[in-house]
């Protein structure tokens, strides 16, 4: 038996048979949540997030997440409107944010921010929230909504 799908995503008809017709299921799921970017309170609604440090959160979008705690390599990244999901909650975050011009930083596992922070995050243009959910879902939820890993 044989499938004819016609991908609109591509503007192109592709045959699929019952041995490759998972191959489309994963092509047409990639497809279906490449989305361009996403709104502050949507990562905010998708990972029961607060917003501590808000500084006109609709007024940008983020359009690629990472996830690390090693500030380290998020300083070798070079990727504008970036959302960084870390554990890692101190100073040392928010001056890496600003080095590496992240303007909006997701701290998970319950991390709270402290004063000290806030006012750094402040200075610097940085949007702070924080959710409840482990590193690993909420990068998995996010990447199902669709934003964009950076590789």
């Amino acid at each position: 038996m044989e499938y004819f799908i016609i991908n609109l995503n591509f503007y192109k008809k592709e045959l699929f048979t019952p041995e490759n017709i998972n191959d489309f299921c994963l092509f047409n799921h990639i497809c279906k949540n490449n989305i361009q970017s996403m709104k502050i309170s949507e990562v905010c609604e998708l990972l029961s997030a607060k917003i501590i440090c808000d500084l006109k959160q609709n007024a940008f979008d983020v359009e690629k997440g990472y996830s690390s705690d090693l500030m380290s390599d998020v300083l070798t990244l070079d990727t504008d409107n970036l959302l960084l999901i870390t554990g890692m909650c101190n100073l040392q975050t928010i001056r890496t944010a600003e080095m590496a011009d992240v303007r909006v930083i997701a701290f998970v596992r319950n991390k709270k921010a402290s004063g000290e922070m806030l006012e750094l995050a402040r200075e610097h243009g940085i949007c702070i929230m924080e959710s409840p959910f482990t590193m690993f879902k909420a990068s998995g939820i996010l990447f199902e909504a669709g934003l964009k890993p950076v590789y």
